[in-house]
């Protein structure tokens, strides 16, 4: 069904939902549209959980070509309730942006960046993108997110909600140097492993993805209930722990 249109500088965004209510808010890559999270949302519904996923800005029938974080935080100020934000690609560094701000991070319950991290080795990058096409490596969009590496990544510190980063297999762009350096601006980081997965997760392994989003929620609902006890461990989000997803 039709999530709420928002109306944002420039354009209008468009959207579907499964659910009531929206327990994911689904933030898709460069280059794709909503419609890439279809089979997410439909295994996230059969397990009961909501989501509402946009077109962003540029992509299927959203317009404009900018200003994506601040997008991210007029879709969730016209939703109800506390989504987890999952982000791949593009979408990962629109939430990053919008979730550094205190008032939109109230918003939320927690992040989900999808085989994408603050950049730090950009050539690295680059070579990556131009594997996938050298209008990719080269685009206005590519140069503005790696100019601003060291914006991202104070952002990315900035953000006191739990985190998941979703790595891909070998063939995906982030490395173990990554994770790490995301580690060291947020210590609270948690990580999965879809290791049949491709850097387009949500396209490669949809119900996988799915399966590791509803993992999350249920680890941090368990921290939750586990802070709130007289004599409970430490929450799970303030130590490092991974789980990987194996084929099966």
């Amino acid at each position: 069904m039709r999530c709420p249109e928002v109306n944002v500088r420039g354009g209008t965004l468009f959207g579907e939902a499964r659910g009531e209510g929206m327990d994911y808010l689904l933030l898709h890559a460069g280059g794709e549209d909503r419609t890439v999270w279809r089979p997410v949302m439909d295994a996230l519904a059969a397990a009961g959980a909501s989501s509402a996923a946009y077109d962003q800005r540029g992509h299927g029938e959203s317009g404009g070509v900018s200003a994506y974080g601040d997008d991210v935080a007029a879709m969730l100020a016209a939703q109800r309730g506390l989504p987890i934000v999952a982000g791949a690609s593009l979408g990962g560094f629109a939430a990053i942006l919008a979730l550094a701000d205190p008032a939109v991070q109230a918003r939320a319950a927690g992040l989900v960046l999808v085989d994408v991290v603050p950049v730090k080795d950009m050539e690295r990058v680059r070579r990556f993108l131009r594997q996938l096409g050298p209008e990719i490596a080269t685009s206005p969009l590519v140069e503005n997110i790696l100019g601003q590496s060291d914006r991202i990544a104070s952002a990315v510190a900035a953000i006191r909600l739990p985190i998941l980063l979703v790595r891909a297999g070998d063939s995906g762009p982030v490395s173990d140097e990554d994770a790490a350096h995301l580690q060291a601006h947020c210590p609270h980081v948690q990580f999965a492993r879809i290791a049949e997965a491709g850097h387009l997760v949500a396209r490669d392994s949809p119900q996988r993805l799915a399966e590791t989003l509803l993992e999350f929620r249920a680890n941090m609902r368990a921290a939750a209930r586990q802070a709130i006890q007289p004599h409970g461990h430490p929450s799970a989000f303030r130590t490092r722990s991974i789980f990987h997803r194996r084929k099966r």
